[in-house]
């Protein structure tokens, strides 16, 4: 998160503790506190205080699905995916017009590969937020990573819209593009200053796609593009070299 969101974030954890201080068992201060502990990193705390807020919530069910929510991200982030669908999937129950909680559950169900079920999730939260560019793209990922390339570039292309300076779906849209074969408008328009990791992130699409010539020219031109040593590139044209010599060898071509 930015520097500005940060501050914030640690300002909210004070004052929900200085709430906390004076009312211990009050769960919107938890889901308060929860919430601040999930944006500065502390995921562990966040998973304590939120689960302690979904105890204590009753039956204010709004006020539960947002404490499910926080503690389904820190699952999430703790790499704890299936317990976190679970946690979220409890979270919608109690509060499903949460379209954050949604999307969420579709990046759970995107960690151990239920794209089918990640659709149903994105497409609820797209229901719910329509002009959402982060639940786009996010939607847009779990169809790159199921395979549809002309889905993804779609979902990209919409986030935005709605968003021109969303910098990762950018980036999504131009790996999309790449792993199609379309490498000219996988790099069309970037400044000389990205360059460098778009052709790298191009070629390493061709790799993938095994058109290794022209994973070598791209990494080659990202090397050439960039004003000092660009790691990345080198990493990947040695990669692509002992791909290249284990085929021969599968090959038995001297």
């Amino acid at each position: 998160i930015s520097a500005l969101e940060t501050r914030r974030a640690a300002r909210a954890k004070q004052l929900y503790q200085a709430m906390l201080a004076q009312a211990p068992d009050d769960p919107g201060a938890l889901m308060g506190l929860g919430e601040a502990e999930v944006l500065l990193g502390n995921f562990e705390a966040a998973l304590d205080h939120s689960r302690r807020a979904a105890e204590l919530a009753g039956e204010r069910t709004e006020l539960k699905g947002r404490a499910l929510h926080n503690s389904g991200i820190a699952l999430l982030l703790k790499d704890r995916a299936k317990e976190a669908e679970m946690t979220l999937e409890a979270a919608v129950e109690n509060d499903a017009l949460s379209w954050r909680a949604w999307n969420a559950l579709g990046r759970a169900r995107d960690a151990h590969s239920e794209w089918e079920k990640a659709r149903d999730a994105y497409e609820r939260a797209l229901a719910l937020a329509p002009r959402e560019a982060i639940v786009l793209n996010n939607f847009g990922l779990s169809k790159l990573s199921a395979g549809d390339l002309e889905g993804a570039a779609r979902l990209f292309v919409r986030a935005l819209e709605v968003s021109p300076d969303l910098a990762t779906a950018e980036t999504n849209l131009r790996l999309s593009l790449a792993l199609r074969g379309q490498y000219a408008e996988a790099v069309a328009g970037v400044d000389a200053e990205n360059l460098p990791d778009a052709l790298n992130n191009a070629g390493y699409a061709a790799l993938l796609r095994g058109d290794y010539a022209k994973a070598r020219m791209l990494f080659l031109q990202a090397i050439d593009a960039s004003p000092s040593f660009h790691e990345p590139s080198w990493s990947n044209l040695r990669f692509l070299s002992s791909v290249e010599q284990r085929q021969a060898a599968a090959e038995g071509t001297p």
